[in-house]
């Protein structure tokens, strides 16, 4: 998951921000850009200019939805409309707040929990991610990219020998999903916790890769 910065008309992020919680902003972004986003068929509807005073702000995409913007980009450019990055993010975003200005953002329940993890994890999260965007960073990776664990229930169920403590908040379908894992390990000894657990190994696996 990378941050990437984009320019936006100013006052445009302040109305979707109202619609969309925090913990959902970034992935609804991607989820529409790679699911539902088209270039219009009259491509002179897209905002292309800035209009008056402009403001940067990021979100996060992983490399599936990077790679679909960059495609985008260069459909346009195929046809001969020169756009770049910005402009697709801000059609997507005056989509995303005509559509919730209709009909309300799904509600989030959200619960918080503290997990046993291996000494030394909070550490390793703190230099790939800022600490008020870690929950919702691991959300974002358990809802789209964990696909459960990779090692057998037997090992999956030793607890770490030295641990501490890691806060979480996040939406309750990440929970579930995590429960989920643990039903199909049919492991007797296999928690809620031990599948976090191999979730963040795998989620510090990727981050490392990526940073090397």
């Amino acid at each position: 998951m990378k941050k990437l910065s984009f320019n936006f008309d100013k006052g445009m992020i302040d109305r979707f921000n109202a619609l969309v919680p925090e913990t959902a902003r970034s992935r609804t972004i991607r989820n529409y850009l790679l699911k539902e986003y088209q270039l219009p068929s009259d491509i002179k509807k897209l905002p292309i200019y800035l209009e008056g005073e402009n403001e940067i702000y990021p979100f996060h995409f992983n490399s599936e939805s990077i790679k679909r913007l960059e495609a985008i980009v260069q459909k346009a450019q195929m046809i001969g409309i020169n756009i770049n990055k910005s402009v697709v993010l801000r059609d997507v975003i005056n989509i995303l707040i005509q559509r919730y200005t209709i009909s309300p953002f799904p509600s989030r329940v959200m619960k918080r929990n503290t997990f046993k993890v291996e000494l030394g994890t909070v550490k390793e999260l703190d230099k790939y991610i800022p600490k008020k965007e870690r929950s919702f960073f691991i959300e974002d990776f358990i809802m789209e990219e964990y696909e459960g664990p990779q090692v057998s229930g037997e090992i999956l169920r030793i607890r770490p020998t030295y641990n501490e403590d890691l806060k979480v908040s996040m939406d309750i379908s990440a929970f579930e999903k995590l429960e989920q894992y643990v039903i199909r390990t049919n492991t007797k000894g296999v928690t809620k916790a031990a599948v976090f657990r191999d979730a963040l190994n795998q989620l510090l696996i990727r981050l490392k890769n990526e940073n090397q």
